[in-house]
């Protein structure tokens, strides 16, 4: 599967986001350990959208991004993990590029759908 267009492929506003069915694209999500749980996969909370100003279209889904070093780069975290993801077709699953990080994603999808396609990242040391 290709990565989702960016809005500005059809002179689209930056916050426009498009939504395309996930069809066998990877993507990379942190996560709080090496045993990821359906909590690492959860959307974000009301009250932590509210402070952060994301639109309700984007709190609904979770973050994740194209690339390991994508997610590396933006890993705040030393005890965080990677988790590959393969978004698999016909499983309801969205995806679009997001945010004004490199790299980044929202998908849409429910977290059991993500902890059951998932594949930990080996650590590099």
């Amino acid at each position: 599967m290709d990565i989702p267009p960016r809005p500005d492929a059809f002179d689209l506003p930056p916050a426009t986001v498009i939504a395309i069915p996930a069809a066998g694209l990877t993507a990379y999500r942190l996560t709080r350990s090496s045993r990821p749980s359906e909590i690492d996969f959860r959307p974000s909370s009301q009250a932590r959208a509210s402070l952060a100003g994301w639109p309700e279209i984007l709190r609904c889904g979770v973050s994740m991004f194209t690339t390991v070093a994508d997610a590396r780069n933006v890993r705040q975290r030393r005890t965080s993990r990677i988790a590959a993801v393969t978004l698999l077709p016909g499983k309801g699953v969205h995806v679009a590029r997001t945010g004004r990080t490199p790299g980044h994603l929202t998908v849409w999808a429910s977290p059991g759908a993500l902890i059951g396609a998932l594949a930990m990242v080996p650590e590099i040391p």
